[in-house]
């Protein structure tokens, strides 16, 4: 391998930190430097991002992830087979048989700091590991062995160290050997550790007020839930994420259905009300909003969420992996009328939570929120339109209010119809 790299592609399952690097090779004609110790050479290795389709059609190695050159006492190396009969190949295509009798193991031992594969089962990452020794003795040469077991496309050589997309040349086994033409894939091991997955904190809901052991504890349509007495809402999920200073994922998803959602980064829609609408891919971040509304097509009153959180690390495929449910409710169904059950009443200086009516207090609570008056309640107690709240509340919401209380049904989707 002097003045060659070698390069091959590698798919990651499991994400976790990278600990050892196996590679099998051989010495020509059984030349080893300084007079017989295969420790005396240098190997630099690095792994790299994955270009599918490089300049001439064939995946090769992209940017640069992690690199480390090897000196002698920093890998160790041992025998694997010996006396066997093998060829040599210089790329393109020069080949000669018999070249060596031993095909050695050299293993490479990383720090778990070093590189942190990030593939898992169910979104699974192509990276390629390069291989270049150079030998202290400049009269033996290191070849990295070829394996039977074929996976993905062809490995890659070049004359330069790192070298661009287009410089990258396939490997193919040459004239004369007995896989003329054929796919030519490196001998090597890649053993890491999988992450552990500890399971986030189940999220807490948003407190109206406290504390309660049962829902008769708590006022109108509020439920008890973890001692606390949480106020449903028609269109919106409010809860505390709970899980200091770790990254994770927040799911919502819908029983009845099977639906789930993920939230997205929240915005400030109001003075301290953060907003998050439900998105269809997961977004690890460090949740710092004392109290998240969650908001979309899918929350739709008279239906009960799961909420739940996943740390990064962790398998989204896996259930055991999340937190414990947070099961929050939307308001009920009011009777006799269908929806839009706002508020109850407004008692001394605040609104109280839905009372499973649909009457005059809740067209006065929108229009008071729609006119900007001091005693409004909460914006997501109010913000019933559109189909995806748009943390606005105008006419609109005042007519949707309307409709309600005039018996008309629910005009928007059903969580199961929602994207």
């Amino acid at each position: 391998m002097m003045g060659y790299v070698l390069a091959d592609d590698f798919l990651c399952e499991a994400s976790g930190p990278l600990t050892e690097i196996h590679v099998w090779g051989s010495w020509l004609e059984d030349y080893l430097p300084m007079g017989g110790d295969p420790m005396m050479v240098e190997f630099t290795l690095s792994i790299h991002s994955d270009i599918p389709a490089g300049p001439q059609g064939w995946s090769v190695p992209g940017p640069l992830l992690w690199m480390r050159t090897f000196v002698p006492g920093e890998f160790t190396v041992d025998v694997d087979t010996p006396g066997i009969m093998e060829g040599w190949m210089d790329p393109p295509d020069m080949y000669f048989f018999p070249a060596d009798t031993i095909c050695w193991e050299y293993t490479f031992y990383l720090d778990p700091s070093d590189f942190t594969q990030q593939g898992t089962a169910q979104d699974p990452i192509v990276y390629w590991l390069d291989v270049q020794a150079n030998p202290l003795d400049p009269g033996a040469l290191f070849g990295w062995k070829t394996s039977l077991e074929h996976w993905n496309d062809d490995a890659v050589w070049s004359t330069e160290h790192d070298p661009p997309p287009d410089m990258w040349q396939e490997l193919r086994y040459p004239p004369g050997h007995q896989f003329m033409g054929e796919s030519i894939d490196m001998a090597f091991q890649i053993i890491g550790e999988e992450s552990v997955c500890p399971i986030a904190l189940q999220p807490q809901p948003e407190v109206y007020s406290t504390p309660c052991i049962l829902d008769t504890d708590c006022t109108n349509e509020a439920v008890c839930i973890n001692s606390v007495c949480y106020a449903p809402k028609n269109r919106y999920l409010s809860f505390e994420p709970n899980n200091p200073g770790a990254t994770v994922a927040l799911r919502v998803k819908h029983p009845a259905s099977g639906r789930y959602w993920w939230l997205d980064t929240p915005f400030l829609a109001a003075p301290g009300v953060w907003v998050s609408y439900l998105v269809n891919a997961p977004v690890y971040r460090v949740w710092t909003e004392p109290v998240v509304h969650a908001a979309g097509c899918a929350v739709s009153p008279n239906e009960v969420y799961d909420v739940q959180a996943i740390e990064a690390t962790c398998d989204i495929a896996d259930e055991a992996s999340y937190s414990p449910a947070l099961a929050l409710p939307a308001t009920p169904r009011p009777t006799p009328k269908w929806w839009a059950d706002c508020v109850g009443g407004f008692a001394v200086s605040a609104w109280t939570p839905a009372d499973g009516l649909v009457n005059m207090s809740d067209l006065q609570a929108v229009v008071q929120y729609f006119g900007g008056a001091a005693t409004s309640p909460h914006l997501t107690w109010v913000d019933v339109d559109p189909q995806t709240p748009n943390t606005v509340v105008n006419m609109t919401d005042v007519q949707r209010v309307v409709n309600a209380f005039s018996g008309l049904t629910y005009p928007f989707s059903a969580p199961a119809a929602c994207p």
